[in-house]
C-alpha cells in the first residue's frame, strides 16, 4: 500500500514537472535564440521483486536542438551575408553611375563633343570658346566625382570592416565568457547554450565558422583557431600592407642603346603632364651623357631634381654593368599609381621607340587587406567581411571597385592621348593620338594639349589651350567622337586593337557591367536566400515553441497530475479504512 503512495507522488511530481516545462516554453515563446524544452523520465529502478514498478523519476530538462541542421544553417546564412553586403555596395556604386535622358556622364560627354562641333563652325566664336570650356570642365568634374564617389565607397567599406573586427573580437570573447561558466557547471545549463548558439549564428553573419563540440569546445574561422577551450581567445585584426609601384629598366631594355650616338636622344613622360628629353652630350650633374649608363645616371638625377615628378616618384639607379633604373612611387597602394613613358629617338634612323620596363621584376601597385589571428592570414569564404575585404585588396581577383576605377583610368588615358597632338600624313589622314605622334617622323605633327594626366586624378583641363585651337586642330579633334577603333588599353591608336570602340560605346560598356555584376549578385543572393530560408524553417520548425503542441502537451499532463492525485486520495482512504478497522 505505501509503494502505491509512493508510485502516484512520483506520477505527481514528474507531471508537476513536465507541467513547469511547458509553461516555460510558452512563457519563452518569443524570446531569441530559446530552443524548447522537453522533460525527460524514466522509470524508476527496481530494488526488489516488486511486480508493478516503483514509478517514475525526472531525468532532467533536456533542449531540443540538432546541432548538423544547425551547422549547416549558419554556414548558409554566413553565404547569404556576403550576397547581401555586396549587392548593397554594388547598390551604392549603381547610384553612382544612374544616368537619365538628360543627366549624366554620357549626355555631358555628346554635350562636350557637339560643342568641339560648334566651336568648328566658326573657330573664332567666343561664346563657343566659353562653352567648350564649360563642358571641358564638366567632363573633368564628372571622372572626379565618380573616382572620388568611389573611393568614398571603399572608405565607408574599410570603416565598416573596421566595426565589424571589433564586433567580432566582442563576440569571441562573449563566447569565452559563457564556455568559462559552462566549465564550471557538470551539466551545462540550457540557456548558456542557447546564448553560445546565438552568438555563433551572429558570429556566422560576419566570417565563415566551423565549431567543434565532440571534446573540448573550439571555434575556427577560415579555418584558423579563434576560440579553444574556456580560456583561449584569439582576437581578430585588420592588416592592411600597401604596395608601392616600382617600374625597373635594365640596361638590356634600353636595346636602341647599341646605335646611342651623336643627335640621339631619350624622352621621359610621367603621367601624360610633364616630360623632359636627355641628348647625347648633354651635360647633366657635371656628367656628360655619353654611354648608356650615364644615361640612365642622367634620367634618374633629373627625375628627382624636377619637383612635379619626384613628388610622385622616387627614381634610382643599382649596379653599373648591369644597370637598373627604378623608378617607384612616394605612395603606396593604387593611390600611387603613375605612367611612366621612355621614348628613344634614333637621329640617324629618323624613328622612334618605345622603351618598355620589365615586366618580370617591375612592381604594380597593390592594395593588399586581410584579416589575420595572431599573424596568421585567415582566407574568408563566406561573410558580411568577406565581401568588404575583397573590394579592398586589388589581389583578391574580385575588387569590383578596383575595376570600375580602372575602366576610368582607361578612358582618361585615351580621352587624354587623343585630345594631346596628332599626325598629318601626306595624304591627309590623320595618325590619331600622342602616343602615335611619338613614334611618327614623316608626317606633320601638331600638338593640342588640350588635357594632361594619365589617370582620373592627375587629368586636368588645359584652359589656355582652347585660344590656339585653329581650324585644323577643330578639324581633327571633330573626328575622335566618331571613332569606333580606340583602344583603351594605353597602346598607340593604330585601328589594330581586338576590343576597339568608341568613347561613348565605351563608357556604355561600364554601365552595363556595373549593372550587370549588380544584377548577377542579386540573383545569387536571391538564390541563397532561399536555400537558407528553406533551412531555417525546417531547423525552426525542430526548435521553436509551437504553442498548439504545448498547449496539447499541457492538457496530457494536467490530466496525469490530476490521475495521480486522485490515486494518492484513494490510496489515503485506503489507508485510512484499514487504520479504523485496527482501531
Amino acid at each position: 500500500m505505501l509503494n502505491s503512495l509512493h508510485v502516484a507522488q512520483s506520477g505527481l511530481t514528474a507531471s508537476r514537472t513536465a507541467v513547469e516545462g511547458v509553461m516555460n516554453n510558452i512563457s519563452n515563446e518569443h524570446t531569441p535564440g530559446y530552443k524548447k524544452r522537453i522533460v525527460e523520465f524514466s522509470e524508476s529502478s527496481h530494488i526488489d521483486g516488486s511486480v508493478t514498478g516503483r514509478g517514475i523519476q525526472v531525468e532532467g530538462v533536456k533542449r531540443i536542438t540538432n546541432e548538423y541542421l544547425y551547422d549547416n544553417l549558419i554556414k548558409e546564412e554566413s553565404k547569404e551575408s556576403y550576397y547581401m553586403e555586396l549587392s548593397a555596395r554594388l547598390s551604392d556604386v549603381e547610384s553612382l553611375f544612374f544616368e537619365t535622358t538628360e543627366s549624366g556622364f554620357s549626355n555631358d560627354l555628346n554635350r562636350y563633343f557637339q560643342a568641339m562641333e560648334d566651336l568648328r563652325s566658326d573657330p573664332n566664336n567666343e561664346i563657343y570658346k566659353n562653352n567648350l570650356k564649360n563642358q571641358a570642365n564638366i567632363i573633368v568634374e564628372d571622372l572626379k566625382n565618380l573616382y572620388q564617389g568611389i573611393e568614398d565607397i571603399q572608405t565607408v567599406t574599410k570603416n565598416t570592416i573596421k566595426d565589424d573586427v571589433d564586433i567580432i573580437n566582442g563576440i569571441l570573447a562573449d563566447i569565452g565568457t559563457i564556455n568559462e561558466k559552462i566549465g564550471q557547471q557538470i551539466v551545462p545549463p540550457n540557456d548558456l547554450l542557447d546564448s553560445r548558439d546565438a552568438l555563433e549564428k551572429k558570429l556566422a553573419e560576419y566570417v565563415d565558422i566551423t565549431i567543434d563540440r565532440t571534446d573540448e569546445y573550439e571555434l575556427r574561422i577560415g579555418g584558423v583557431i579563434a576560440v579553444r577551450y574556456n580560456t583561449n581567445i584569439h582576437n581578430v585584426s585588420l592588416v592592411e600592407d600597401p604596395i608601392a609601384q616600382t617600374d625597373k629598366l635594365n640596361k638590356s631594355d634600353f636595346n636602341a642603346f647599341t646605335t646611342f650616338a651623336t643627335g640621339d636622344s631619350v624622352t621621359y613622360r610621367q603621367n601624360n603632364s610633364s616630360e623632359f628629353t636627355i641628348t647625347y652630350g648633354d651635360t647633366i650633374n657635371a656628367v656628360v651623357v655619353d654611354t648608356p649608363e650615364e644615361l640612365m645616371d642622367a634620367l634618374a638625377y633629373q627625375i628627382n631634381n624636377t619637383t612635379v615628378m619626384s613628388a610622385g616618384v622616387t627614381a634610382t639607379v643599382t649596379g653599373t654593368s648591369s644597370a637598373v633604373l627604378e623608378l617607384e612611387s612616394t605612395s603606396k597602394g593604387e593611390a600611387g599609381s603613375f605612367e611612366s613613358v621612355f621614348i628613344f629617338n634614333d637621329s640617324s634612323a629618323s624613328t622612334s621607340s618605345f622603351i618598355a620596363k620589365d615586366a618580370d621584376s617591375s612592381i604594380t601597385a597593390k592594395d593588399d587587406a586581410h584579416i589575420e589571428i595572431f599573424d596568421a592570414a585567415i582566407t574568408l569564404s563566406s561573410g558580411k567581411l568577406k565581401a568588404g575585404i575583397e573590394n579592398l585588396s586589388t589581389e583578391s581577383g574580385k575588387n569590383k571597385f578596383s575595376d570600375y576605377k580602372a575602366k576610368l583610368d582607361q578612358f582618361v588615358q585615351t580621352f587624354v592621348d587623343m585630345h594631346d597632338s596628332f599626325v598629318t600624313q601626306s595624304d591627309g589622314t590623320y595618325l590619331y593620338g600622342e602616343k602615335a605622334s611619338d613614334l611618327d617622323s614623316a608626317g606633320t605633327t601638331t600638338a593640342i594639349g588640350l588635357f594632361s594626366g594619365a589617370t582620373v586624378n592627375t587629368l586636368v583641363f588645359n584652359e589656355s589651350a582652347v585660344v590656339s585651337l585653329d581650324q585644323d586642330k577643330l578639324d581633327y579633334l571633330s573626328k575622335i567622337q566618331w571613332k569606333e577603333d580606340l583602344a583603351f588599353d594605353g597602346s598607340v591608336q593604330d585601328g589594330t586593337a581586338g576590343d576597339a570602340t568608341s568613347f561613348s560605346k565605351f563608357f556604355q560598356s561600364t554601365l552595363v557591367t556595373i549593372a550587370s555584376d549588380k544584377e548577377n549578385t542579386d540573383y545569387l543572393k536571391d538564390t541563397q536566400s532561399a536555400i537558407t530560408n528553406a533551412l531555417e524553417g525546417s531547423y525552426d520548425k525542430l526548435v521553436k515553441v509551437d504553442k498548439d503542441e504545448e498547449m496539447i502537451n499541457l492538457i496530457q499532463f494536467q490530466s496525469a497530475y490530476e490521475a495521480n492525485a486522485k490515486i494518492i486520495t484513494v490510496v489515503d482512504e485506503m489507508l485510512a479504512t484499514l487504520l479504523g478497522m485496527i482501531r
